[in-house]
């Protein structure tokens, strides 16, 4: 039998009581809840934790971060080698973890060396799902390349340094096929491509249109007989409605929807992670740690249009809100506004579309959506064993 842990005086935080409730003792077998009761639970070999009336709740999600980033200038990850990328992604995981996070999905960079030491405890962080990197075109908002450099990636180690690792170039369908595969290749839980300009990207338009219905579709295609989702940059209508027609399962950001795009999404049932958050943290101090003008014009109107986009959504039902943020932690020269966001985070709603999200394929129960387990604040001195335990 697995090692059991048993909870006992605490404030139950359970989102579909609308309250704090105490009176209840809870059980842990492994990582799996095995018993919630208002009476005492009879576990004569389990190690019990009196947590001292503090909250127990369940496991956060943020279903859209990025671990290795740790630039707001995105261009000055290329000075950065890679092992002091993962040294800080290390310290930006455990802080996660310490902020309630227990499971995360990266959307572009992380890949699975990072997802493997979490899983074998050479490194303390939430349970992680990757992407691995992030697939755009020539351009577009995976390409952060200087002007001067005129000769795509063909000649950029991507071994070196953090810019080149975090995100794949790719031309015409075949190109886009064969990252695809890589990426699922080196274990991606989902496909993270980019169909419209971006914030940080300084060269692209927010409402260009990044890859052709061909080369979108080539992706879809891959990531479905893989048993796998695509995930897409999409901030503008135009941009969210050719994904939903093409096939692409969740919209990120989606700040500029309008009603018919929202519509269609709901039609087919998709997630739209919203990213708001981030854009106030970047309108407040994005300038002091070297994101540029143009950047920051961009900013602007996606932070205009983030607010707006969540009424249009809620005019159509169908639209599935799992909360993200991109900033998951304190580390990050803007992770402090992701104190804004943490209750939020509790809602019912948000906690089964997030876990609903997560789910590689559509239909397919994961044996990793495991039920959610206990939370400890920060402020508290539990033994180091509850992290196990975690949704």
């Amino acid at each position: 039998m697995s090692q059991q842990i048993l909870f006992r005086n605490f404030e139950l935080l359970e989102p579909s009581f609308g309250e704090l409730r105490g009176g209840y003792q809870l059980l842990v077998e492994g990582d799996t809840i095995k018993e919630l009761s208002e009476g005492p639970i009879k576990a004569a070999d389990a190690d019990v934790i009196d947590c001292g009336k503090r909250t127990l709740m369940p496991g956060l999600i943020d279903c859209h971060v990025h671990a290795i980033h740790s630039e707001v200038n995105v261009r000055f990850m290329e000075m950065l080698p890679l092992t002091l990328v993962t040294a800080r992604a290390a310290t930006r995981l455990r802080a996660m973890l310490d902020r309630g996070f227990t499971t995360v999905r990266d959307t572009g960079g992380a890949d699975w060396g990072i997802k493997t030491a979490i899983e074998t405890g050479h490194i303390t962080g939430p349970r992680l799902y990757i992407a691995g990197q992030s697939i755009g075109p020539t351009g577009g908002h995976s390409d952060s390349r200087r002007r001067t450099n005129r000769f795509g990636s063909s000649n950029d180690c991507v071994c070196c340094n953090g810019l080149q690792f975090k995100s794949a170039i790719a031309d015409g369908v075949d190109e886009v096929r064969k990252s695809a595969r890589e990426q699922m290749r080196q274990g991606a839980d989902h496909v993270k491509i980019m169909m419209s300009g971006g914030v940080a990207s300084p060269y692209d338009p927010l409402d260009s249109q990044q890859f052709s219905d061909g080369e979108v579709s080539a992706a879809v295609e891959e990531a479905t007989a893989f048993g796998r989702y695509v995930c897409a940059h999409a901030y503008s209508a135009e941009s969210i409605t050719r994904a939903a027609r093409l096939g692409v399962r969740t919209i990120e950001h989606g700040n500029l929807i309008d009603d018919a795009s929202a519509k269609l999404m709901a039609e087919k049932g998709m997630f739209l992670v919203a990213n708001l958050v981030t854009y106030y943290a970047m309108k407040d101090r994005a300038k002091q740690f070297g994101m540029i003008g143009e950047s920051l014009a961009k900013n602007e109107i996606v932070l205009q249009g983030g607010l707006k986009s969540l009424e249009i959504c809620k005019r159509h039902q169908g639209v599935h809100h799992p909360p993200g943020g991109g900033l998951a932690d304190r580390d990050h020269p803007l992770g402090d506004h992701d104190r804004r966001r943490c209750a939020a985070h509790a809602g019912q709603g948000g906690y089964i579309a997030g876990r609903c999200l997560l789910r590689r394929h559509p239909g397919r129960r994961q044996s990793a959506e495991r039920p959610c387990a206990a939370w400890r604040s920060r402020q508290t001195s539990l033994p180091d064993h509850e992290g196990r335990y975690l949704a």
